[in-house]
């Protein structure tokens, strides 16, 4: 029994001549496309946060240095 020699048709798409097997679904590259914006925007938007915690811990060390100053104040004047 002779083999035939040369490619086989079985898995080629008609329209392209591609073999179906190692094409993508047409799927898969828009899918992966949003879910590399969607973490290069989480990336930044933590980063956001990161900054606004910071900044929110320095003011929260501003308030507390004020209110002692403030009860040192009215201590002073309630001495006197």
């Amino acid at each position: 029994m002779a083999l035939a020699r040369g490619p086989s048709h079985a898995n080629l798409d008609s329209t392209t001549g591609q073999a179906s097997s190692t094409r993508c679904p047409r799927w898969f590259l828009p899918i992966v496309f949003l879910l590399s914006v969607f973490l290069v925007v989480q990336f930044f938007l933590s980063q956001e946060v990161t900054g606004k915690d910071k900044a929110l811990e320095q003011l929260n060390a501003k308030l507390a240095q004020l209110n002692d100053l403030l009860s040192l104040e009215k201590l002073g004047k309630a001495q006197s």
